[in-house]
């Protein structure tokens, strides 16, 4: 409930700010099963857009830790789908609950794979987590 009310909210700040978008490829997403999206991270801005571009589809996010430690914003980031990884040690559960996630519910994980805005250095994991989950 909270993921499709943020989303309605911010589509429409979005509207009255920058005007209507036009998301191009979304035909080619599919629409029975989960799926990665890998994409550059260049704003925090990013993971919002892109939630609203493949909408109905919920996302799971890999968000580093860090994000979690004010506890309200935390508890709200989770309720739209991110999860918590450790960038220094990624743990099991980085690749697994986003395993779990795109097999057994069907959705989206956007996948950042500098992992940071501020890189170019490419990291492992999405490649892993899509055949793991044997999605596209």
């Amino acid at each position: 409930m909270i993921y499709k009310v943020t989303i309605f909210i911010v589509r429409i700040l979005l509207i009255l700010l920058n005007g209507f978008s036009k998301v191009m490829g979304r035909e080619n997403l599919p629409v029975d099963t989960g799926y990665v999206i890998v994409a550059p991270h260049r704003s925090w801005l990013d993971p919002v857009l892109i939630a609203i571009a493949v909408y109905p589809k919920s996302l799971v996010l890999m968000a580093k830790q860090e994000l979690f430690k004010p506890k309200p914003f935390g508890w709200f980031i989770r309720q739209l789908g991110a999860f918590p990884v450790n960038r220094e040690k990624p743990g099991p559960s980085a690749i697994k609950h986003p395993v779990t996630q795109i097999k057994e519910h069907q959705k989206a994980l956007v996948i950042f794979p500098t992992g940071t805005r501020y890189s170019n250095e490419m990291k492992g994991g999405a490649v892993t987590i899509a055949r793991m989950a044997k999605a596209p």
